[in-house]
């Protein structure tokens, strides 16, 4: 049920945030009252401990990057990274952090080569978030 979650919600958030560097509140809404739901029925791991935790350190993670990329990164991204830690855990948003920043760092990496200069641009960083979630959660729990 998680796994077909964050690949249908993370397909969302990659077309919305690419074309209108936006991420919706209605949908962050709509999977906080799902992780609501499914900490305190049970029924997908992980535990509500780690839910929690995985929340308060998106919250933490990605504040801290919006604050110290100047503003270059949107109140959305920290939403929808409480999301997906909600959703994967503390152990899978780890995972996700990593990759995601990784493969946001060489997709910079490749616009500023091809442009010539330092890529200076606002890239949306909710298809990143979404692709690091759905590996991040594969590679610890396999498809559930």
């Amino acid at each position: 049920m998680t796994s077909v979650l964050l690949m249908v919600m993370g397909l969302y958030v990659c077309l919305e945030d690419s074309l209108r560097l936006r991420i919706p509140d209605f949908l962050i809404t709509g999977v906080l009252i799902l992780i609501v739901f499914f900490s305190i029925v049970g029924i997908q791991p992980p535990s509500a401990a780690s839910r929690l935790t995985g929340m308060a350190a998106a919250w933490g993670q990605i504040h801290l990057s919006r604050i110290f990329s100047g503003g270059k990164m949107g109140l959305g991204d920290v939403k929808y990274g409480i999301v997906l830690a909600g959703l994967t855990g503390i152990h899978s948003w780890i995972l996700a952090v990593v990759i995601s920043s990784v493969l946001a760092l060489v997709f910079i990496l490749i616009l500023s080569v091809k442009d010539g200069s330092l890529y200076r641009e606002k890239i949306p960083f909710g298809p990143f978030l979404s692709l690091g979630a759905v590996t991040g959660w594969v590679w610890l729990w396999g498809l559930m």
